[in-house]
């Protein structure tokens, strides 16, 4: 008796694994049983058993399976033979060959095709150590923010347990099935103990190993998927935003945090599995989708009339603090902040308070003549039309658009206690004369000090989505950052995140 692949076998699967798993059939021209493979198994080991047992080369089992030959080049984000998202083995959704169809269905976009990719990858393969000793790794183990086995409770790794060295990508390539369960650098197991690949004794064990009650534990992930895809979001800078700092790879940091405003959406509950979550600000209000629509001319007069007042409420509230705890500091930042007015970017000429110039850099995304080195009123309060427009044609009250502004908020100090960490290493007076460091930098940060290049800051994103079952019922949604505080500023309160809750009270009760 066999089962459909990514299914629960029922009781007593075990005793007819024993009667029939040392019985080999041809199965689309090689020696296979569908009981070697265990539920929720991903393409990668049943391909690595395939090539074990029957002496083939990739390119060979690529193109007898597939029909498709192995592709050289790897820079892209998703491989060419991914064996994540498996759309290549069957551009038309189906394959006549039933071994073929079962690896194609193992892959990521089986269980969600719409956000696979965007908390997955195929950079590298991740593997619990028990679970592939025993010639098993789960396809949810490519998840980047799970972090430990939800069956064993072992910490996923991406590298080699003897060596150290990275694993290769998780495709369908000449490097990753060279030396199928082994390190291509070192020629080792990649677990410990190594998989016994040699013998069927390997695969019979994983298939007892992995019943019901361990298969359960990732049955809750593909469970989790199934809910996350009948619910609608719509999230259309999900591929764009960047949640984590410079310090951290962006696309692995966007994809845990994509995965922790996912699982706020749709709770998600794993075991003893333990999952990253990214320090994140995720606020959530009731929506009514009728008001999705462009405002007319007065309604949209009306709008930027209070959302003006929130801005200017939440302003005076942070201003009110920074002059409490870091008063010279503000007075300081004036005299050496500089924009070029070419471009309008915002940088300090020497040593700045992170808090006093991330304060500054909000406001030179929002205001409009803001004019630094100046002291005393300078006017009426204009804000730039594009902030006052975000975000775009949705349409949301002005306390979604208050977090918004503090989020804002939150995104520039993040961004200024970066741009001082690495601004440390360099004099004091850096900035005079411009050297070829301080050029660089400000380079690598043009994008987020000058609201011509970006609007508003990529760390802040914007989603709306209606959960199965609440017809009619829309909710929108705003994520961020949290701003981490290290070395000697933790001595001075962090009055931003202390008065955030306030601040937010009092900004609502303004509009």
């Amino acid at each position: 008796m066999t089962h459909a692949p990514g299914t629960i076998p029922q009781r007593g699967m075990a005793q007819d694994f024993g009667q029939t798993a040392v019985t080999p059939v041809l199965v689309g021209g090689f020696i296979w049983r569908d009981v070697w493979a265990s539920p929720f198994e991903g393409p990668l080991t049943r391909l690595w058993k395939l090539l074990v047992l029957n002496a083939s080369g990739p390119a060979y089992v690529s193109r007898i399976l597939f029909g498709r030959n192995l592709v050289g080049s790897a820079a892209a984000k998703t491989h060419g033979r991914s064996l994540l998202l498996t759309q290549w083995m069957a551009p038309e959704g189906k394959l006549t060959n039933a071994l073929a169809d079962s690896i194609y269905r193992a892959g990521l976009g089986t269980f969600s095709s719409q956000w696979a990719n965007a908390i997955a990858s195929d950079h590298q393969i991740r593997f619990c150590n028990s679970c592939l000793s025993a010639g098993y790794q789960s396809i949810f183990c490519q998840i980047d923010a799970l972090l430990q086995c939800p069956v064993h409770g072992d910490p996923i790794i991406d590298y080699c347990m003897r060596c150290g060295a990275p694993t290769p990508r998780y495709a369908l390539t000449a490097e990753t099935m060279a030396m199928p369960f082994c390190c291509p650098r070192c020629g080792g197991g990649l677990s410990l103990p190594t998989a016994a690949t040699a013998s069927l004794s390997c695969y019979e064990r994983s298939r007892q190993e992995f019943g019901d009650k361990e298969v359960s534990q990732y049955g809750i992930i593909a469970d989790w998927l199934r809910r996350l895809d009948e619910t609608e979001i719509y999230w259309p800078s999900a591929a764009e935003w960047r949640p984590g700092s410079d310090a951290e790879p962006p696309d692995k940091a966007r994809r845990a945090a994509v995965f922790s405003v996912l699982s706020n959406i749709v709770p998600f509950k794993c075991g003893a599995g333990d999952t990253a979550i990214p320090q994140l600000r995720v606020a959530t209000v009731r929506h009514d989708k009728s008001s999705v629509t462009v405002s007319a001319p007065r309604s949209r007069k009306r709008e930027n009339a209070e959302r003006i007042a929130v801005y200017s409420a939440i302003c005076k509230s942070v201003r009110r603090v920074l002059q409490k705890y870091h008063r010279r500091c503000l007075k300081q930042a004036e005299a050496i902040l500089h924009v070029e007015w070419g471009n309008d970017i915002l940088w300090p000429s020497s040593s700045v308070c992170p808090f006093a110039f991330g304060f500054q850099l909000w406001r030179h995304h929002f205001e409009e003549r803001r004019q630094y080195g100046k002291t005393g009123r300078t006017g009426k309060l204009r804000l730039r039309k594009r902030v006052l427009a975000w975000p775009g044609d949705r349409g949301i009250d002005s306390a979604m658009w208050g977090e918004f502004v503090l989020m804002s908020l939150l995104a520039n100090l993040q961004v200024a206690i970066e741009w001082c960490e690495r601004a440390s290493s360099l004099p004091a007076d850096y900035g005079r004369p411009l050297t070829p460091d301080v050029l660089e930098m400000i380079q690598d940060f043009r994008a987020e000090l000058s609201p011509q290049f970006r609007a508003w800051s990529p760390r802040v994103t914007y989603f709306e989505f209606s959960r199965h079952g609440e017809d009619g019922l829309w909710w929108a949604g705003i994520a961020g950052p949290q701003v981490r505080v290290a070395g000697d500023r933790s001595a001075s309160p962090l009055c931003i995140g202390n008065e955030y809750g306030e601040t937010r009270e009092r900004a609502h009760r303004t509009a």
